[in-house]
């Protein structure tokens, strides 16, 4: 299947150019996210100039690569415990609504009938 991109219901026309629906401003993380993006940039950008004039301010390489591997245990370890509280949490809601539909069924068995027509309701 192919599907064509530039159809008149996936432009978007701004200052005289086509954009496709990726590019669409309006309603868009992109607003979002490109400021703090553009301030990394410029973050990183200022500290490589200021590397390349001063070079004794620069990170030997193994120092860095102690400190990724300190960050990437931590990002591990972070992300593990996270998804164990999830777990758990979930492994509770099921419990919760397993006890709950039990004790449903155990009232709904329990309680007598008074009539026919009650029997027949409750089937």
């Amino acid at each position: 299947m192919i599907i064509d991109t530039a159809s008149p219901s996936n432009v978007v026309s701004a200052f005289g150019l086509v954009w496709p629906d990726a590019l669409r401003l309006n309603g868009s993380v992109i607003r979002i996210a490109f400021p703090p993006v553009l301030l990394m940039t410029g973050y990183g950008v200022g500290i490589a100039f200021l590397i390349k004039a001063h070079p004794e301010y620069a990170i030997s390489l193994t120092v860095m690569s102690l400190i990724s591997l300190v960050l990437s245990l931590l990002l591990v370890f972070r992300t593990n415990s996270a998804y164990d509280r999830y777990w758990e949490g979930r492994k509770i809601w099921q419990d919760l609504k397993v006890s709950s539909r039990n004790l449903i069924r155990s009232i709904w068995v329990t309680v007598m009938e008074k009539s026919m027509d009650d029997c027949t309701l409750k089937r």
